[in-house]
């Protein structure tokens, strides 16, 4: 039987079978061998795309830095430009755009010299952009602001000089046409501008008063109180500033009647003059 056949029994391969044998075990130490090359080629082109891709992310990594360095830069130099130059609008602009182009322009260059493949650059350059489109927008914004402050501030200073000239009411409409002051700031400011017209009308009548009747007169309009206690002319005006006009009136008074005597006595040695001349 089967069982009971020895491999001895057999006796060796026929000899047109060893080629074969030898062949087949050749070929598979030739494919074996090629296998491994193909490994080999395999793992060094795995660890060669691992070495490109680090390289891709440091230099990306680095180029990032580079950006955020630079725009640090353009925002002190922005903000160094408003502080020197708060109402030139046009040359900060200019510092703006000017700033912006030569920025990207020397990230561009950076990323070449670091070797950042040119689609990583542009997805990096979208980023860019998009934080650029933000700082213009916050400038533009400051800009805006600040000229609405300094056209409210041309308000405020003409609607000064109406007050002084007791046009309250023009300098009214002229007040409520500020944009930066809330409704009862603007009731604020008219209060305190209205008073500070009447000061300097005040202060102008009793200073170019040429005689002592008209001094004692806006004396007696400042000091005057009806049976309740309570001034007579302008209720408004605050207590300190009623007392220096006061003063500037006496002061004026002091000044009119020196003149005065000053006069008298010029004209009184005119006189001596004319009657030792008559007497001769």
């Amino acid at each position: 039987t089967m069982a009971n056949i020895r491999r001895i029994d057999l006796g060796a391969p026929p000899s047109s079978v060893v080629p074969v044998y030898q062949d087949v075990y050749a070929a598979g130490a030739v494919g074996r061998a090629a296998m491994s090359v193909g490994e080999g080629i395999r793992d060094l082109g795995r660890s060669l795309a691992h070495v490109n891709q680090r390289k891709q992310t440091l230099a990306g990594d680095a180029t990032e830095a580079n950006f955020i360095e630079g725009k640090a830069q353009l925002e002190a130099q922005i903000k160094e430009y408003q502080a020197k130059n708060p109402t030139d609008y046009d040359g900060l602009r200019k510092l703006v755009d000017d700033g912006q182009a030569k920025l990207l322009a020397n990230v561009a260059d950076f990323a070449k010299r670091q070797g950042l493949a040119p689609e990583r650059f542009e997805a990096m350059r979208a980023r860019a952009n998009a934080q650029l489109i933000g700082m213009t927008s916050d400038v533009n914004a400051k800009i805006e602001e600040a000229q609405v402050k300094e056209a409210d501030n041309q308000l405020k200073n003409s609607a000064s000089l109406l007050y002084n000239s007791g046009k309250d009411a023009e300098a009214d409409a002229l007040i409520d046409r500020m944009q930066t002051v809330t409704p009862s700031q603007k009731e604020g400011i008219k209060r305190a501008k209205r008073q500070e017209g009447l000061e300097v009308r005040v202060r102008a009548e009793i200073n170019s008063a040429q005689t002592v009747e008209e001094v004692a007169l806006a004396r007696w309009a400042l000091k005057a109180k009806d049976a309740n206690g309570m001034y007579l002319h302008s209720p408004e005006l605050p207590l300190n500033t009623r007392e220096s006009l006061i003063l500037a009136a006496d002061v004026r008074e002091i000044a009119l009647i020196a003149a005065n005597q000053k006069a008298m006595a010029k004209e009184a040695e005119r006189l001596a003059k004319e009657s030792v001349k008559l007497a001769n």
